[in-house]
């Protein structure tokens, strides 16, 4: 087995009949894409066409046919509204969504057109102007997706912004001592400056996860590309802002030169409230939603690294996390607020 439960197994073979189903072939080249819970293929035809085969895991909530059905919609949204985002490709007969018996369940295939475009490299220094780039790109985003209405939209799991503590409560015990102080003064922070805020808040679907990884850029650094709609639900319109702002300020925190979290969070407001103007309450929560992201990132990645001791990639991504959220939790809301309401648009 693979070790993750329900990951579809699958041969080349059986790749290559499953693309038949779309038309594709017989000559066809295959490579595997990296996926945790998923197996993923870039698949090349003879003439150069590229796509993504992604046979999803039957055992996640993401993986549902509801799920995809959800995912399908919201990139049908967001094409409409002319953002960079792959094709859903209908089989010959007409099916976005197809059914492959596995041990564990069926498993469902999809068919996405192949999206142009790099992921930024690590290393690259995160600028002000790249952070306003990529905030109007979620504020378009948001825009987009905020009034759809779908009957999968309203389901939750572990990194919906709202179980932030929960999720905390639960890894607290994966913990290394010297993180527990930092994550139970995250928790209170949440407990002040977050739920309580909630209600006031404007609601729609949301993409959920735009962080760096998940966007492709041209060459000179404008957003090519969307991709991964697996945590895509309907919340809180800016927490599509915050979950956006929080990865950022965590890669703009590990770049030379080092961007301080104010600043990125700051760039990214501002890009986004230029598409997608905020509402006060909302400005308010954009800090502490962040925070609300990197501490189920952090707790997240602190499982893992108990779980995975000698993976170093595992150890060393959680510490800019808390780096940040010490950052954040220890600065007065409300400068916070001001510096992110001044930001000239």
């Amino acid at each position: 087995g693979t070790g993750v439960p329900g990951r579809p197994c699958i041969d080349d073979a059986g790749a290559k009949q499953l693309a038949s189903l779309w038309g594709l072939g017989p000559d066809l080249q295959l490579d595997s894409l990296p996926s945790y819970d998923d197996v993923n293929f870039r698949v090349t035809t003879s003439e150069g066409k590229r796509f993504v085969l992604k046979l999803h895991n039957p055992l996640i909530p993401c993986g549902s046919p509801e799920n995809l059905s959800l995912q399908n919609e919201v990139i049908r949204r967001l094409a409409a509204a002319k953002i960079p985002v792959p094709e859903v490709c209908r089989t010959t007969d007409g099916e976005d969504i197809v059914e492959v018996p596995q041990e564990e369940g069926v498993a469902r295939a999809r068919l996405l057109t192949w999206l142009h475009g790099d992921i930024l490299p690590e290393s690259e220094p995160k600028s002000i102007a790249l952070g306003e780039e990529i905030g109007r790109l979620a504020g378009r985003v948001a825009g987009a997706l905020q009034a759809m209405d779908h009957p999968a939209m309203k389901w939750t799991w572990d990194w919906d912004l709202r179980q932030a503590t929960r999720v905390a409560g639960d890894l607290r015990t994966y913990l290394p001592s010297t993180r527990l102080a930092l994550c139970d003064a995250a928790v209170q922070y949440l407990d002040r400056h977050f739920y309580p805020a909630i209600p006031k808040l404007r609601q729609g679907m949301i993409h959920g996860d735009l962080n760096d990884t998940n966007l492709l850029f041209d060459d000179q650094r404008g957003v090519e590309g969307v991709l991964d709609f697996q945590d895509a639900l309907h919340g809180c319109c800016v927490f599509e802002l915050g979950i956006c702002a929080g990865y950022f300020a965590i890669s703009a925190w590990t770049g030379t030169p080092r961007l301080e979290p104010v600043a990125a969070l700051a760039a990214i407001t501002r890009g986004f409230h230029a598409e997608f103007p905020l509402e006060d309450a909302e400005l308010r929560v954009v800090a502490p939603a962040a925070v609300a992201r990197l501490l189920i990132s952090a707790t997240n990645a602190a499982k893992q690294a108990f779980l995975e001791p000698e993976n170093e990639y595992v150890q060393h991504t959680a510490n800019p996390g808390w780096e940040v959220i010490e950052d954040l939790i220890g600065r007065d809301l409300d400068v916070v607020v001001a510096a992110l309401a001044s930001a000239p648009a």
